[in-house]
């Protein structure tokens, strides 16, 4: 029985799929929409697991059973499971070439793809049923091939040609804590605001951005909530309690992840049961409202239901890792997400590749397409119902995680904080990307429950199935062929409102603005594959589809880095895909090319409009990046990881875009038809969007000379830390580095790439021709083989004979001249100048040094010095060895070094490994010469 195979845990997830494959092939089509009804709830809970109440915002807080039957999913399996040839209720024998799957028969000659995995199968769409061949371990073909045979898609979506009676009408109850936040609120305010009215609708809604999407999503919903009686008491119930008890913390209403932390239970009350005590005077039956949140559902059509479990359980996977990694470290044991073999879990590729086919499906790129679909307005936004409600179950599940501020809010909160008050320039994005205060969800008049919000990073499934879904969008050729048309209606003055983007891009656009903004101001910058880069790359995929190369099957070039995208368009009974037109629709690809950081822009002008309709996405994350990747590591370690990531992002600003974004900022230069694109995109990202001065005001227009500041710090780090780097360089990293300099390696390529960068930063942000990040210097420099183990200063005064520097003494300290000479304006100090205080001879033993020799090196050196009467005697005590030493004495200790003369005796040397290695070597190939 198939509704006992899914009750049951440990049943094979493969035999249940086939069970299933075949109960729609065979018993569907005599009547078996009831069963089906039935038994979704448990497909779903052995699919994607149950969905407990206030799963996504617990603090690790799961029972026993709970995490056993969130195991037992599917989709949350580590391992692949193991497949065979027969189905589960045939009672057929299994062929002696059975293997696991993953692990195939030794005469077959690849791995099974994951196409033939059954799970696969079922969950798929029809087109990607159609177009896979059957292979002979596979379910009966025959049974797939019948024209009466439906999909497990097709009936979900009521789209077989089955007169059904059941299924459009069918529902099935989803909790409303899981339900997206935005939902959540705009279902409670609509059912404070009914008053006497015995049905309404969810326009009645706050008009906030987060309150606005959540109706726009119930819009697409193909049934009204208010309908549901139940649902609409028990909601009111649970107001009414907390409007009474003051809002004070009772259940999960706040949006915050602390919401849930101990110390905020115990802030909290003791327990909602005395509260209630307290309505009903301590006597009669008492309700627990905690428990009525617990039960309190949404019923959907069951479309809608599959489709809202598969969009949150990106959110399951990184919620169930973080407890996996808990229980882990806590019992050694192994839970979901521990890799083998730095391996991707089974589970997660299966949903990665559905994931993939629905999007495909959804949103299908229109290759024949000769006029694409424009959106003018709110009500052309949507290419069907269904489409749009799942760009927006994604949007708000995915990249509505924070209540984002809107322009006028952050520019408030800064006014509050003794900040700049007026029209916001480009140099203040990253301080208008604010995560502010938000209150309970439930409207409580108690001012306790708003709380500032702490930004949490997206699990990195989520970052991942972002990204699938903006590549897939930006790769249309829809874009490209909107551009164009725009290009060549320019002149046409019966063409009106011209808009390059597809409608399911402009309703992506505000969301994705918000998330990418928030991640680079608030992702941290030293950890690996954090938040911070995962925007940058989905920043740089949108701004440059010029990069998207489309052609046919033969010419798309498999290369590392590129991200194929095959297309098919829907598949229907009246355009099968033997059709001449699929044939050739099947054929086409999009090709996402991710260039080199040294690679140049293959921005052209004819793309002015998708930069108009995005405009803001060129200015705003480049603002908040320059500011932040001055966080960056630029030493000689991590110098190149860190110059490829600014590389990336420079490159992108050709002198041709440049000169774009200056004619989109102007008011005077740009044209009518360009201002209406910039218009609407301004009015589409609505409070979110800059406050830019328009016609008529006067203020100075934007302009990216605003961001020199930032970008001027940017280059001064990385300029400071390679001029460091040189400087610290001993003997043989000298020699290396020569020798590297010769193939155009080293510090030498460093330098070119280094230079390059300059010369772009000057286009970007409009220096002068002769800026210099950091004013080059006269500094002597140590020289030769004395490198190293001498006792040459810097210079011969301790400072440089630079006109910027101020006066120094010859232990380097500012004169009082010099001080003056900063105060007013006459000099400046670079951090170039500053020496070191104290006598390098005697520094900390450094890790490539063998301790015990630096000691015994230093005691000889002092006797040869003595005895030439080179120094007078010394202690030799290394720095650190006791109390910390003052700037006086360190710079008495200087100018005493200093006085020593040109050279003394510094042994030093061997206590370096490493001479040891070289003499080493020497020694052997000596002995080798002369055959001994």
């Amino acid at each position: 029985m198939i509704e006992e195979a899914l009750k049951t845990s440990n049943e094979s997830p493969a035999e249940t799929a086939r069970a299933l494959l075949s109960f729609f092939s065979q018993e569907f089509p005599l009547g078996g929409e009831a069963r089906f009804v039935r038994f979704f709830p448990l497909l779903l809970d052995r699919v994607f697991g149950p969905v407990l109440s206030n799963a996504l915002l617990r603090d690790h807080e799961f029972t026993a059973e709970e995490l056993k039957s969130l195991d037992s999913a599917w989709l949350l399996q580590s391992r692949a499971w193991k497949t065979s040839f027969s189905l589960a209720s045939s009672g057929q024998s299994q062929p002696s070439s059975y293997s696991p799957y993953g692990k195939p028969h030794q005469s077959s000659s690849s791995v099974p793809k994951i196409e033939n995995d059954p799970v696969v199968q079922l969950l798929s769409t029809p087109q990607t049923i159609k177009n896979r061949k059957i292979s002979h371990h596979q379910t009966d073909p025959s049974q797939l091939d019948s024209p009466r045979a439906p999909s497990f898609f097709q009936v979900l979506s009521c789209s077989s040609d089955f007169d059904l009676q059941i299924l459009p009408n069918a529902r099935s109850a989803f909790l409303f804590s899981e339900l997206p936040r935005s939902v959540q609120r705009v279902l409670i305010h609509t059912v404070q605001h009914l008053g006497n009215h015995s049905s309404g609708t969810v326009t009645d809604s706050p008009t906030s951005s987060m309150s606005t999407n959540g109706t726009q999503l119930l819009e697409c919903i193909s049934i009204q909530p208010l309908q549901q009686k139940d649902m609409i008491q028990t909601l009111r119930q649970i107001i009414s309690i907390r409007q009474f008890s003051g809002g004070n913390g009772l259940g999960h209403g706040n949006m915050t992840p602390s919401a849930h932390s101990p110390s905020a239970m115990r802030n909290a009350p003791r327990s909602p049961l005395r509260v209630n005590q307290q309505l009903n005077g301590g006597g009669g039956q008492v309700q627990d409202v905690l428990a009525l949140e617990k039960s309190l559902k949404l019923n959907l059509p069951l479309w809608e239901h599959y489709f809202m479990a598969f969009i949150r359980f990106p959110l399951l996977i990184g919620k169930m890792s973080q407890v996996s990694k808990k229980n882990a470290s806590g019992n050694g044991s192994v839970g979901y997400g521990s890799k083998r073999n730095n391996s991707q879990p089974y589970g997660e590729k299966v949903y990665m590749h559905l994931l993939k086919d629905y999007i495909k499906y959804y949103f299908s790129h229109e290759f024949d397409a000769v006029v694409a679909k424009r959106s003018d307005s709110k009500s052309e936004l949507t290419d069907s119902k269904k489409d749009q409600a799942l760009i927006r179950m994604m949007m708000e599940y995915w990249l509505e995680k924070h209540a984002y501020s809107s322009t006028k809010d952050a520019m408030m909160y800064l006014s509050s904080e003794g900040g700049h008050i007026g029209a916001s320039g480009l140099e203040q994005s990253y301080d208008l990307a604010q995560l502010l205060t938000v209150g309970d969800k439930w409207g409580s008049n108690s001012g306790g429950n708003s709380k500032r919000q702490m930004y949490e990073a997206p699990p990195r499934q989520v970052q991942r199935c972002i990204k699938i879904a903006v590549d897939h969008l930006v790769c249309d050729p829809a874009i490209t062929k909107q551009c164009k048309a725009v290009v060549k209606t320019r002149n046409d003055a019966m063409v009106k409102n011209e808009w390059p983007l597809p409608s399911i891009q402009t309703l992506l656009q505000p969301s994705l603005y918000n998330y990418i903004r928030t991640a680079l101001r608030y992702g941290p910058i030293h950890v690996a594959n954090s938040s911070f880069y995962a925007a940058v790359d989905l920043w740089l995929l949108w701004i440059e589809p010029w990069n998207v190369a489309q052609g046919k099957k033969a010419g798309a070039t498999a290369q590392a880095k590129e991200i194929f995208h095959s297309v098919s368009d829907r598949v229907t009974h009246s355009n099968g895909p033997t059709s001449p037109s699929a044939r050739s629709r099947t054929q086409m690809y999009a090709v996402n090319t991710v260039p080199k950081p040294n690679k140049p822009s293959k921005y052209t002008p004819a793309w002015e409009s998708y930069v108009a309709a995005n405009l803001h996405f060129y200015l705003v994350p480049l603002a908040i990046f320059l500011r932040r990747a001055r966080e960056l590591e630029f030493s000689k370690a991590e110098f190149q990881k860190s110059m490829n990531h600014v590389q990336r992002v420079i490159r992108v600003f050709s002198p041709q875009l440049v000169r774009t974004i200056e004619i989109l900022l102007d008011n005077q230069k740009e044209t009518k038809d360009i201002r209406k694109i910039v218009d609407k995109h301004e009015e589409n990202l609505g409070e979110f969007s800059p406050l830019r001065p328009k016609d008529g005001e006067n203020r100075k227009c934007w302009d990216l000379d605003m961001l020199q500041d930032s970008m001027h710090n940017l280059l001064e780090e990385i300029v400071l830390q390679h001029r460091k780097t040189i400087g610290e360089q001993d003997f043989f990293e000298r020699i290396g580095s020569r020798i590297e300099g010769v193939f155009g390696e080293g510090s030498k390529a460093e330098e070119i790439i280094i230079s390059k960068l300059i010369q772009k930063a000057k286009v970007i942000a409009k220096f002068p021709t002769e800026y210099e990040p950091l004013p080059n210097t006269n500094k002597c420099k140590d020289k030769g083989m004395f490198r190293g183990f001498s006792n040459l200063a810097a210079s011969e005064h301790g400072q440089d004979s630079g006109s910027y520097s101020p006066e120094r003494e010859t232990t380097g300290f500012i004169t009082k001249k010099g001080r003056e000479q900063i105060l007013y304006g006459a000099r400046m100090c670079n951090a170039m100048n500053v020496n070191s205080l104290g006598d390098p001879m005697y520094s900390r033993p450094k890790s490539h040094e063998i301790k015990i020799l630096v000691k015994w090196s230093l005691q000889l050196s002092n006797i040869l010095n003595v005895h030439f009467g080179l120094c007078a005697p010394n202690q030799c005590k290394l720095y650190g060895e006791e109390a910390t030493s003052t700037a006086e004495q360190l710079a008495k200790e200087t100018e005493q070094m200093n006085a020593v003369g040109f050279f003394r005796f510094n042994l030093r040397w061997i206590a370096d490994s490493r001479n040891w290695v070289v003499m080493y070597i020497g020694w052997k190939v000596l002995c080798w010469k002369l055959g001994v």
